[in-house]
């Protein structure tokens, strides 16, 4: 699976060293990989879960989130962005709020 957006993984290693092995061991999986659908991706990624409209997988236990769209009929998968865990929670209550007031 080809992934676009790794600007924004490099971004974020570079600002959370301590997340450069386990995002490298990610992105290798998923180069690597090939998936049809969700419940084929959860057997490779057993901690990974469909959010709001995208694909959240933990990275290095649950310290980061990467937040991405997978397009699977492509073979692609975006990367939208890459959270701590405490960024995360922001985010998604953010997400989760932003949803509500558009009701």
């Amino acid at each position: 699976m080809e992934i676009l957006g790794k600007e924004r993984i490099l971004a974020f290693q570079t600002e959370h060293s301590w997340s450069r092995k386990p995002l490298a061991k990610w992105a290798e999986t998923v180069e690597k990989g090939s998936w049809s659908h969700f419940a084929e991706l959860r057997n490779s990624f057993r901690s990974v879960d469909y959010v709001n409209g995208f694909t959240v997988f933990d990275i290095k236990g649950n310290d980061y989130r990467l937040i991405a769209v997978v397009i699977f009929s492509r073979q692609q998968l975006v990367v939208k962005h890459l959270f701590t865990h405490d960024e995360y929670t922001r985010w998604n209550k953010n997400l989760i709020k932003d949803k509500r007031k558009k009701r």
